[in-house]
């Protein structure tokens, strides 16, 4: 092979091996970065809470069975929410901010509509609140399944005094269970909170249920 042809071959060589290099680099460069928006929407719980337990209450609320479970029946009347205990000493109040995001829209968000806490969407509503701490706990089981609800996945986030304290995701599910005797007043009971919304909540100790897992 004569001199002329070997340095042609590793010109040509080390050309290919630099496009390649320069290949690799755009191709690298292009990876998508993280969605932050998506990472924003990621279940949490701030380290300041101890616990949280979600459920709905069986029949009569308040005096029935609390059943703890993400999956909450989609069953016209039946209420539903939260207890969470906090880690650090709080006052008698807290202000908290709740905003649960349906799957889609739901035929009517009651009394939240009046008082335009609901987007324009009609997906997601927006409730601010005081809350009466109690041993550390702190409870909302007022929110009402309401006839047309949307089966699938729920988000709700929970704000304590301007923090972010959890986000969480649960499901409305079909209602396999027979009709439980719910008296009407149980949405007397949700119309006269949210709309006292500057106010404090008015609800039964928790009971002593024992503290649960953190929530993943």
């Amino acid at each position: 092979m004569s001199r002329w042809l070997r340095t042609t071959l590793i010109f040509c060589l080390a050309m290919l091996l630099s496009s390649s290099a320069c290949l690799r680099t755009r191709v690298d460069g292009t990876v998508p970065k993280p969605d932050a928006n998506a990472a924003a929407q990621q279940p949490m719980q701030a380290p300041f809470v101890e616990a949280l337990l979600f459920g709905y209450w069986e029949a009569e609320p308040y005096t029935s069975n609390w059943v703890e479970t993400r999956d909450i029946p989609q069953r016209p009347g039946l209420l539903f929410g939260w207890r969470m205990k906090l880690k650090e000493p709080y006052g008698k109040y807290v202000r908290i901010i709740e905003r649960l995001t349906a799957p889609t829209g739901p035929q009517t968000w009651g009394p939240l509509e009046r008082r335009h806490l609901v987007s324009s969407d009609h997906q997601v509503a927006t409730v601010p609140n005081s809350l009466k701490v109690r041993e550390g706990w702190i409870q909302r089981s007022n929110w009402m399944i309401s006839e047309g609800d949307p089966l699938g996945d729920y988000q709700m986030e929970i704000q304590v005094n301007g923090r972010m304290a959890m986000r969480f995701v649960f499901k409305v599910v079909p209602d396999t269970g027979p009709p439980p005797a719910v008296e009407e007043e149980g949405e007397d009971i949700q119309d006269e909170i949210i709309e006292d919304g500057e106010g404090e909540e008015e609800e039964p100790a928790v009971p002593e249920t024992g503290p649960a897992p953190p929530a993943p």
